[in-house]
């Protein structure tokens, strides 16, 4: 079973490669776990976005936020689109109405679009493109970051940052965005210009002039005790510290989680815990989550751990291990509920109509007295209803799951179809 994480530019591999590089709406019922209904919400055609790979988002209406790394109707290269953004809205018969609020460009525009968007008060959207922005000398770019506001006359996109213009600067932001309580966002970049050549974690804050101002807050330069290559988002916890991992690097080579706490008008990074050497449980590379007790929960390559404080320090456990087999799991993806479950997306399951042995899943973890139990909530069919769930879920209010899948659905897009956005109904208590 592999993994596999798509990094800029147009290239499709390995998680154990990736050192080398970096409508209308259908429901389409398929039987999922606990007697309830897995629903195909949206299936887009080319022109509409092609490929899902970012987390969605809801506003307080109950709509539906999110983007296609492909897609749309400019084309950008060999690709079929330079990426979309759009919008899901629940109709009072069931069904949910697409809309394309944004096709990106390409060129100085972005393209290419691994995050999903997120949401401030006033209805506007934030997110990142892994490539345009900077294309001077023929390039593609390294990525931009920029916000969608709605008008009267639609959604007007903004170009908050083009990453790589000047020194230090990251470049290909694949991870998600995040606001602090000031209104000021947080990502990481998976590589950067010298001295910051194997990533960044930065802020981008609104300035006086009334545009953004980047900060770098740390460097990842390649040195024996930092992370290598982040990929994740950050995530804060309630004294504004933040937290994240790096695929590989550290003293073992095999990936970090880190911390960064604010310090004097500057940023402090703290390993917390270095992955390796020789030990299955390596290359952490989702975004983490943190319960009410502190606790970190993170995904490695074919597994989920736990990080808890511990007398100043944190106590590492691996509390799932993908097992072998031809229907095994493999988690992509993390998300936490206020009873401390834990779901996600996942390649493998049941299905044997995909290569590889499965089509993808969705699972359930929840702590018992004996450990953590998996439970598989849906395994994707392939084809019409779906392969390969790369993106985060999110939860609504009632507990039911909202999601995309990479490839499935309808097809006229390379790479087995064009993905779906997804809901499962949560399971009567």
């Amino acid at each position: 079973m592999s993994v596999r994480i798509v990094i800029p530019r147009r290239f499709s591999i390995s998680l154990a490669q990736v050192c080398t590089v970096v409508c209308v709406a259908f429901f389409l019922a398929i039987p999922a776990w606990g007697g309830g209904r897995t629903k195909i919400l949206y299936r887009p055609k080319p022109s509409q976005g092609a490929h899902f790979w970012g987390t969605m988002v809801f506003d307080s209406a109950g709509n539906l936020y999110g983007t296609t790394q492909q897609g749309g109707i400019i084309p950008c290269g060999p690709q079929q689109g330079c990426g979309t953004v759009f919008e899901l809205s629940p109709q009072p018969d069931g069904t949910w109405t697409p809309q394309v609020l944004y096709q990106f460009n390409g060129g100085t525009d972005g393209e290419l679009v691994y995050s999903g968007v997120i949401l401030d008060s006033a209805g506007n959207l934030y997110g990142t493109t892994s490539s345009g922005g900077n294309v001077q000398n023929g390039g593609y770019g390294y990525g931009t970051a920029y916000q969608l506001s709605p008008g009267a006359n639609g959604w007007t996109e903004t170009l908050l940052h083009t990453f790589a213009l000047q020194a230090g600067d990251g470049e290909y932001s694949v991870g998600p965005l995040t606001f602090d309580q000031s209104g000021n966002l947080y990502g990481t970049t998976y590589q950067g210009l010298t001295p910051c050549g194997y990533g960044t974690v930065y802020q981008l804050s609104p300035n006086r002039q009334g545009g953004w101002t980047e900060n770098i807050l740390h460097c990842f330069d390649g040195g024996n005790s930092d992370g290598t290559y982040p990929s994740a988002g950050v995530i804060f916890d309630a004294a504004g510290n933040l937290y994240s991992t790096t695929y590989l690097g550290g003293p073992n080579g095999d990936g970090t989680v880190f911390e960064l706490s604010p310090s004097g008008g500057s940023w402090t990074e703290d390993i917390l815990y270095d992955f390796g050497p020789g030990a299955p449980e390596v290359y952490p590379y989702a975004s983490l989550v943190r319960d009410k007790s502190g606790n970190l929960y993170g995904i490695f390559y074919g597994g989920v751990f736990e990080l808890t404080p511990s007398g100043g320090g944190w106590t590492y456990s691996t509390i799932y291990q993908t097992q072998p087999g031809l229907h095994s799991v493999a988690p992509n993806s993390l998300i936490i509920d206020e009873a401390g479950n834990l779901y996600g997306t996942a390649e493998g399951g049941s299905s044997s109509n995909c290569r590889g042995g499965g089509c993808g899943a969705v699972f359930k973890l929840t702590h018992r007295e004996k450990g953590w139990q998996m439970i598989v909530l849906h395994n994707f069919p392939g084809g019409a209803g779906g392969a390969d769930p790369y993106g985060a879920l999110v939860r609504d209010q009632e507990g039911n799951l909202y999601g995309t899948t990479y490839d499935g659905g309808r097809k006229g897009c390379r790479d087995g179809g064009c993905g779906v956005v997804f809901e499962i109904p949560a399971k009567p208590e």
